[in-house]
């Protein structure tokens, strides 16, 4: 980092959080928290209180996430967004169907990705055949 003044830091830090995942987020605030209270307390271990403080709020949202009330409220926010015509009725179905993988994943394996009941939007690859290119990528490059 070529700027260690407060404003610099305080940019790097915003970097890391907006690249950051919702748990990543959370997790790194919630350490650095411990490491200012352990520096304030002169504690000597103050990256052992960053590391075990960067574990407990993720650990306490992916309970709260994978919870069946959490659920619940997902799928009638889901329901009422639709009912509203806030989104079509595709997208809400689509939204539905990764949901309820997603929850089954979560109940009973499959890596948690969803992959165990793709829907059928998402699961189509495009195929190559030689000398083709992907969509996304600049031809003249």
């Amino acid at each position: 980092m070529s700027d260690p003044s407060m404003p610099g830091l305080f940019r790097a830090w915003l970097g890391t959080h907006a690249g950051a995942s919702a748990y990543a987020g959370v997790g790194a605030s919630f350490g650095g928290i411990l490491m200012v209270l352990a520096l304030a307390l002169g504690k000597e271990s103050v990256w052992t209180w960053f590391f075990a403080g960067a574990l407990i709020p993720p650990g306490i949202l992916a309970f709260a996430f994978t919870t069946d009330w959490m659920f619940e409220k997902r799928l009638r926010s889901l329901k009422h967004m639709h009912d509203e015509k806030l989104i079509t009725k595709p997208l809400y179905e689509e939204q539905l169907e990764r949901a309820m993988a997603w929850r089954a994943d979560r109940l009973y394996g499959n890596g948690g990705d969803g992959s165990s009941r793709r829907i059928a939007s998402s699961s189509k690859k495009p195929t190559l055949t030689p000398g083709s290119r992907p969509m996304d990528t600049d031809p003249g490059n």
